[in-house]
């Protein structure tokens, strides 16, 4: 490779990879280099076993800088490659042995309303083969592969601070918390269906199958389940007489444990999830 990479993403197929530089380092004299460009670099693995470079994707910025973000990410099949700056980001496609771009880059959000955050938490994340999340600093929206092959935005969550919309590991479910605080549980079935949370949530994690959610809420913790026809159903409550300090899902999800303080004192409680009941 004739340049240094400093960040790096495999397919999930083990297939591709894009490596890219976002920093044009310094001169012999310690001064910043600015280069023209940038580019993220797509990798192939060919049949008989070797790595080589497929294409780049240049990104051209509106001044000379030294410095310049990217992200991006692959789908679950490996097979759709988001490549993304603060401004813009387009949707390559795979076909045959070629990638194609699927949508052209367009500026989503404007400089009024504020970039999506390019961080160490990833700013895009896909739910499915054909959907991804596309996270900004005030909302977020869904975006969906259609029948003519071309990507469409086709829900905004907005957010408030600290709320980031959370996607369970199955990709069935979306938690969000929009601006008036109320919670509201997204479900896919045949399309996306709503369901409200009358309740202020603090804190919200799914377990690995994406069948049991919680909630920590005030004082208490709230477990819904996911029942057989697919809808969410609230279990159990825990009320709490301390401060919450942390819970996690044991490693088959049914089993969760909760760890609280009451004073100078610590608490563990184990509840066990028992056969769901619709």
């Amino acid at each position: 490779m004739d340049y240094c990479p400093e960040h790096w993403a495999f397919s999930p197929d083990n297939r591709h990879f894009v490596s890219f530089f976002t920093d044009g380092g310094t001169d012999s004299d310690d001064a910043p280099i600015e280069p023209d460009g940038f580019y993220v670099m797509v990798g192939e693995l060919n049949r008989w076993g070797q790595w080589s470079e497929k294409m780049r994707i240049d990104k051209i910025p509106e001044w000379r800088t030294q410095y310049f973000v990217f992200l991006a990410e692959f789908s679950p099949d490996g097979r759709h490659l988001v490549v993304g700056t603060k401004t813009d980001f387009e949707v390559w496609t795979l076909n045959d042995d070629n990638w194609v771009l699927s949508r052209p880059g367009a500026a989503v959000f404007d400089r009024d309303r504020g970039y999506w955050t390019l961080d160490n938490n990833s700013a895009v994340e896909f739910i499915s083969n054909i959907e991804f999340m596309l996270f900004s600093i005030q909302e977020a929206s869904l975006w969906m592969l259609n029948s003519s092959g071309s990507w469409s935005r086709s829900l905004v969550f907005p957010f408030v601070e600290y709320t980031i919309p959370l996607v369970s590991p199955d990709g069935n479910t979306i938690f969000t918390q929009n601006r008036s605080a109320s919670a509201e549980l997204w479900l896919r079935r045949d399309g996306w269906e709503k369901l409200a949370i009358d309740y202020t949530v603090e804190h919200v994690f799914f377990n690995d199958d994406g069948s049991l959610l919680v909630m920590k809420c005030d004082n208490l913790v709230i477990i819904f389940r996911k029942s057989t026809r697919g809808y969410w159903k609230e279990k159990c409550q825990l009320k709490l007489d301390g401060h919450l300090k942390s819970y996690s899902f044991s490693k088959c999800g049914r089993t969760i444990t909760i760890h609280y303080e009451c004073g100078t004192r610590l608490f563990m409680t184990h509840l066990r999830i028992t056969e769901n009941n619709d």
